[in-house]
């Protein structure tokens, strides 16, 4: 009896677990269901979690730990339908059978995946019956759903008052408890710049959530793209392959001015708990990134050890899709097709990993870009004494902070500008400099919550976006070498780290020659590490290999490239010296003019002018400038760039840049007058452009062959 319980207590509509016939039952007219008394939050009997007291969401697998006594974030849950039988449009919040399949069941089952990061607060609240959302019951459910919603808001009016003293907060929520999560974010929390700034994402799942949400409803909270993105949403309906997602489009939702509409065909968001990508994708993402199901256990019995490895998906039609081996005990947990009761249980580990990392990313400031202090740079044993993180398997999309044909940070472009990788037919590898800034390690996991922001939201959005007018971006992820790898007190240890990382990008490389680019003409790019490993690459690989005749141009940025290289182990690899030079490299590092000069750098260095390629040592003034990029945080849209600002100038191997002392720029430098993080915002449009001009020549000049 217990297992046919937690089969179907988080059903959404009667066609889940409801009796035949259940789109034909109806519920008594609204008006004459009295609404039971409204919960007073001050008492502990309203809540269903409290981390203050012993409760079903302090339970963990097998293995796990409850940290909700240290935990840095809260998690407000708000559960699903657990309102099955009975004779009102809302249940009391002491309604005995609802009670206890919410506290037995669903609270041990959903809000404890979020133990590991966060205090979990579960408010009881006047749910609507399961009927209220089916058949001729649905033309009254909004009536009800407003005493749902009213007690959600007040549960959080509360929580905020009383318990939350500022810390960042998780939104989590299924079926039913979904749409009022929805509405909380967009209602509330969208409207309170101070608490927009502690929301760290919402998991809203398990109610298929139209992408026209985010231009109607909200203006600053997005869907989230990639595995630690902060201040979004998470939105999924799970599937079995070969089934259809129909149920979905019959969602309907409340857009301003009180309007109602069905999903019908509109677009619909979809993550995939595997990758944390966003949209469709050709691939499925395989059973070995999955972290781990949960079987619910019979009775009273602790929570078992995950199951992992069980379960692949993919996103399409506007649903996630899954399968697994017949044998699978999770194969059989479905209704026509249907796991919406598993949308949390199938992936129970990848959601109890990712939001950790995510609480991380935002804990640790990769939401506002912060640096720590270098004091906490160094790691706390040698290079041989530490943990080598696991090896990227490239022939996995989550290795690839950057596909063309996926939705990620690389598509966004300056306003009045275009994303066109979709119709480009030459594409662009780019490596990402440095954003590992932590003494956990001598490199970087590939998952690492803060690295990875920084790498997506910062590097991918305002460096390598630069080329998705011409190209199709492939940005592989790497274990990058920590920042003090670089530094000569550390050279024994960081000379391996770096060799390490840069055994990544060939394998990346390689990879990307044989599954992505199938003859196709291809740029290289780069920033400050990745530009180190570049420079590498061409002497080791390209140099050597027949894709060397497919090279546009190489954009090996932040990293001193010495002129040496050419004529010696670049083979005929020149250096680019006019705009539309092909089969060559580009190459500067930026510093301010009146500053002092880089250590070490000299006239051996090479240093091209983007604002002057064709006579990088002249003056080239502000007037050349196309367009220098202001950055913009998260999801929201890059404006547009900014021209006539800044000129430059090539001497002695480095870049001079004139920026004006009341600019962002000026006041983003690293005092006293280095521009390194900038090499690609403080002349953004000339590099877009000029990629587009290298690609142009190349093509003509191969045409003519």
């Amino acid at each position: 009896m217990r297992t046919l319980l937690a089969a179907c207590l988080v059903a959404f509509a009667a066609f889940l677990c409801g009796p035949a016939g259940a789109q034909g039952m109806k519920l008594p007219p609204f008006a004459s269901s009295p609404a039971p008394p409204a919960p007073d939050y001050a008492k502990p009997g309203s809540w269903a979690a409290l981390p203050t007291g012993a409760d079903t969401a302090d339970a963990t697998p097998a293995g796990l730990a409850d940290h909700q006594a240290d935990a840095p974030a809260d998690v407000f849950y708000i559960h699903p339908t657990t309102y099955l039988q009975g004779p009102t449009w809302n249940a009391a919040i002491d309604e005995e059978k609802s009670s206890t399949r919410l506290d037995e069941v669903v609270v041990k089952a959903q809000a404890s995946a979020f133990n590991g990061c966060c205090r979990v607060f579960a408010p009881r609240y006047r749910q609507v019956h399961l009927l209220g959302f089916v058949g001729p019951n649905a033309e009254e459910a909004p009536k009800a759903l407003a005493i749902a919603y009213e007690d959600v808001r007040a549960a959080f009016a509360y929580y905020l008052k009383t318990w939350n003293k500022d810390r960042p907060i998780v939104i989590a929520s299924h079926s039913q408890g979904s749409r009022f999560a929805l509405w909380l974010v967009q209602d509330v929390i969208e409207k309170d710049p101070k608490l927009l700034e502690r929301f760290v994402a919402g998991y809203i799942l398990g109610y298929a959530i139209p992408l026209d949400v985010y231009d109607r409803t909200l203006s600053i909270v997005k869907p989230c793209r990639s595995i630690s993105d902060t201040r979004c949403i998470l939105n999924w309906s799970t599937y079995a392959e070969g089934f259809e997602a129909g149920r979905s489009r019959e969602v309907i939702h409340r857009y301003p001015g009180n309007v109602w509409e069905a999903n019908g065909d509109k677009p619909l968001q979809c993550n995939n708990p595997l990758m944390w990508t966003e949209g469709a994708t050709p691939e499925w993402a395989p059973a070995s990134l999955h972290k781990g199901a949960l079987a619910f256990p019979e009775g009273d019995a602790p929570l078992p050890a995950l199951v992992a490895g069980e379960v692949s998906a993919r996103c399409h039609d506007g649903g996630l899709f899954v399968t697994m081996a017949k044998t699978s005990p999770f194969a059989s947990m479905h209704r026509d097709g249907n796991y919406h009761n598993q949308d949390i249980g199938l992936f129970y580990g990848n959601v109890r990993e990712n939001a950790a990392a995510r609480v991380e990313a935002f804990v640790r400031g990769a939401h506002l870009g912060q640096v720590i202090d270098l004091k906490h740079l160094v790691p706390k044993t040698s290079f041989d004494e530490m943990p080598v993180p696991p090896a990227p398997d490239y022939a996995n999309p989550i290795s690839w902070g950057a596909l063309p044909w996926r939705l990620d940070f690389a598509d966004f472009a300056p306003k009045g500008e275009s994303d066109n990788q979709a119709m480009a037919d030459v594409d662009v590898f780019f490596l990402y400099p440095t954003t590992f800034l932590f003494d956990e390690g001598w490199n970087s996991p590939i998952d690492h919550a803060v690295a990875t922001a920084r790498v997506d939201q910062g590097v991918l959005k305002h460096q390598a976006s630069a080329f998705s007018g011409c190209c199709r971006i492939f940005a592989p992820r790497y274990r990058q070498a920590t920042l003090v790898s670089f530094f000569p007190n550390y050279a024994a240890d960081g000379q391996k780290a770096q060799e390490l990382a840069y055994g990544d990008v060939k394998q990346a490389f390689a990879y990307y020659l044989e599954h992505y680019n199938e003859g196709r003409p291809f740029i290289l790019a780069s920033h400050s590490q990745g530009t180190r490993h570049l420079i590498a690459l061409l002497a080791d690989v390209l140099a050597k290999s027949p894709a060397r005749e497919r090279l546009v141009a190489a954009y090996a940025i932040g990293y001193p490239l010495p002129l040496a290289h050419y004529g010696g182990d670049y083979g005929d690899i020149v250096e680019c010296r006019a705009a539309d030079d092909t089969d060559c490299v580009v190459n500067y590092g930026t510093y301010g003019e009146g500053g002092p000069p880089p250590p070490g750098k000299n006239a051996s260095f090479q240093c091209s002018n983007p604002l002057s390629w064709d006579d990088p040592g002249a003056k080239a003034p502000a007037s050349k400038n196309l367009g220098a990029l202001v950055g913009a945080v998260l999801h929201d849209p890059i404006p547009a760039t900014v021209p006539g600002r800044i000129g430059a100038q090539c001497r002695d191997g480095t870049l001079w840049a004139d920026v004006p002392e009341d600019s962002r720029w000026y006041a983003l430098r690293q005092k006293p007058n280095n521009y390194h993080n900038q090499d690609y915002s403080l002349f953004y449009m000339n590099l877009r452009e000029n990629a587009a001009v290298r690609v142009a020549a190349y093509k003509r000049a191969h045409d003519a062959n």
